[in-house]
């Protein structure tokens, strides 16, 4: 189960993915330090090894079975077991109870196809799962019973870059007096983010083309301190917002652009002297019921972009959203934001 820190050749792209997921992990005595030990309790200690140990097996599964899995290690390690382990209603010892009578349809699907995709990574590792009742479902793992206590502390903790992410294995979260160093506390820039998220060889290289892009062009990326999120700045207010994330209607989405045309009105015969105008309708971002009421309102709101009527548009949200842009669509959001900075120097 062990990976090999100084290997430098995959059989396949996939390969190299799992591998580097699993250098989150290694070596132990660094994310088990004395000083974080003695901050734990025995149980908790051990649930912390046992939780390592786990997605260390998990890859490992993964990358024997690369040629036969088709989902990437960051879909099971982040947006899986995060979604299973907020959703688990009990306080966490050697099992997750998830009470599914509240659920929506949508939701219950989801689930279902996210347990049978991983059927078999799951009967591999340990995990079992059984229906206790209509409503009712049990998570175990006979491999490694008390692994959940530390994924649900983990999850619960909050750091300088919001609620913990358990899945790097970061078990200084646990530790109330550990003070992260200087060079530890110097947050991420895009480019880690982007290398780090985004698997596609191709979509990875637009993401960073587009990153420099807004550099060259005076746009100032900031962390925005939300996870794996970065907006840009022209004139002292943000243009443009970059999430490296999953979106909210739990559709795995590897980057989402929203640039921010607050001028638009006054460019608006440019976008349609170039034909613009279609791009900007066909990436509206709808309300999808994201909140009851949609952000303290009554569902969606109807706006007039670009001489065309648009109901049910999200409240609260700049209007266009661009999930997982391609080179024409990130050339478009180029051509966008040249309007809107030409806007802003007036």
């Amino acid at each position: 189960m062990l990976f090999d820190q100084n290997q430098t050749e995959f059989p396949t792209e996939k390969h190299k993915n799992i591998w580097k997921r699993a250098m989150y992990y290694l070596p132990e005595e660094l994310t088990l330090s004395d000083k974080v030990k003695s901050s734990m309790d025995d149980e908790l200690f051990e649930s912390c090894k046992q939780m390592r140990n786990f997605l260390l097996h998990s890859l490992h599964d993964m990358y024997e079975n690369a040629e036969i899995y088709n989902f990437e290690p960051y879909a099971f390690l982040h947006h899986s077991l995060v979604e299973i382990v907020d959703r688990s209603e009990n306080e966490v010892n050697n099992n997750l109870i998830l009470n599914t009578s509240g659920w929506s349809k949508r939701i219950l699907l989801k689930f279902n196809e996210m347990f049978n995709l991983y059927a078999n990574l799951f009967a591999n590792t340990g995990i079992q799962i059984k229906e206790n009742s209509d409503s009712m479902i049990e998570i175990t793992n006979i491999l490694y019973p008390k692994m959940f206590r530390a994924m649900k502390e983990l999850r619960n903790r909050n750091d300088q870059y919001g609620r913990g992410i358990f899945y790097q294995c970061d078990f200084r979260k646990l530790c109330p007096a550990y003070k992260y160093e200087k060079a530890e506390s110097k947050r991420p820039e895009i480019e880690d983010v982007i290398n780090d998220i985004i698997t596609d060889r191709d979509m990875k290289k637009l993401a960073l083309d587009f990153a420099e892009h807004m550099r060259k062009n005076k746009m100032t990326l900031r962390d925005a301190r939300f996870t794996n999120a970065f907006k840009a700045v022209y004139k002292g207010k943000c243009i443009c917002y970059v999430r490296l994330k999953k979106n909210s209607d739990c559709i795995e989405k590897f980057w989402i652009i929203t640039p921010y045309l607050e001028h638009i009105g006054e460019y608006e015969k440019s976008i349609i002297g170039e034909g613009l105008q279609s791009f900007i309708w066909d990436n509206v971002h709808y309300c999808r019921f994201c909140r009851t009421p949609c952000h303290g309102h009554l569902p969606g709101m109807d706006i007039t972009l670009l001489g065309k009527e648009i109901k049910s548009v999200c409240r609260g949200r700049q209007p266009i959203w661009v999930f997982d842009p391609d080179e024409t669509a990130v050339n478009c959001i180029k051509r966008l934001l040249e309007f809107e900075q030409k806007s802003r120097e007036k």
